[in-house]
């Protein structure tokens, strides 16, 4: 039962990871790819590369986030199961 509960935590883990970071990208992408007839960013060539930077940015912290939160994680259950055992 244990190794059932570790093993559904580490799925809802993961699920949540990857929603957490895309989520918000596609909502960027979805914006962008709307058919608006006036569009401020459409004439401004530096736009679309400041999205991307944006985007880029937003992903590697997100991403680094995760990897920390991770390693907190992964010392904290090695601690527990340590003073469990």
């Amino acid at each position: 039962e244990l190794y059932f509960q570790r093993s559904q935590e580490k799925t809802i883990y993961v699920l949540t990871t990857v929603t957490a970071i895309f989520l918000p990208l596609q909502f960027v992408t979805g914006l962008f790819g709307m058919n608006f007839k006036y569009m401020p960013q459409l004439n401004d060539r530096g736009a679309y590369y400041l999205l991307l930077l944006i985007m880029t940015i937003y992903t590697v912290l997100a991403l680094l986030l995760v990897w920390w939160c991770s390693s907190g994680r992964r010392r904290s259950l090695k601690h527990h199961d340590i003073e469990a055992a």
